[in-house]
């Protein structure tokens, strides 16, 4: 069972209840991409500081899928 209020989704599965926080992907993007603006980069220099696919830059930056959390 499962309910949402301001903060997330709160799930409660018989002995654990559990908090998600809905990540605002759009949100984040436009975050990243104004950090990448405000620092005057492109964004194949922000993926070549970063070892990835200046196409994973721009589909965080339109909050398609976020960057992976995982240290490589």
């Amino acid at each position: 069972m499962c309910a949402v209020d301001s903060i997330g989704k709160i799930c409660y599965n018989g002995s654990v209840l559990k908090r998600r926080i809905a990540m605002d992907t759009v949100k984040i993007g436009k975050y990243i991409a104004g950090k990448r603006k405000a620092l005057g980069m492109t964004q194949a220099q922000v993926a070549e500081k970063l070892g990835m696919s200046d196409k994973s830059v721009s589909k965080w930056e339109r909050g398609i899928c976020l960057p992976d959390v995982y240290k490589r």
